[in-house]
């Protein structure tokens, strides 16, 4: 039987990996680092919402491959996913170090409601 507790061990070490350091960042939630990667892995305890923005107002939005699409989705509707100029999101380019500090902070306010 897959309970919620087996089920966050289980995402805990899919994402989480050897040689990670590995440190608490909130509640109900770690943070890993190592080999130039940061991992939170968050248990939602349940009574979430799903969120779920429509691409379409992005000119390269057909561009985003099918398994990025409902994260993406998620993403914009949570306000952590902005697009570039040009009201694009830029699928097939490589993020600046600005734009991935931009969205994991962005990502630490709105999700995790940390300030700073």
């Amino acid at each position: 039987i897959l309970t919620q507790k087996y089920y966050a061990l289980g995402q805990f070490t899919r994402y989480i990996r050897p040689g990670m350091r590995v440190f608490a960042c909130g509640e109900n939630m770690l943070c890993a680092a190592g080999d130039g990667k940061i991992v939170l892995v968050a248990v939602n305890a349940g009574g979430g919402k799903a969120l779920r923005a429509d691409l379409s107002a992005f000119g390269d939005a057909g561009e985003l491959h099918d398994w990025a699409k409902d994260a993406m989705a998620w993403a914009v509707a949570q306000g952590i996913v902005e697009g570039r100029p040009g009201n694009v999101i830029a699928p097939a380019e490589t993020s600046t170090r600005a734009e991935a500090i931009t969205m994991l902070m962005r990502f630490c306010r709105t999700v995790l409601g940390m300030e700073g």
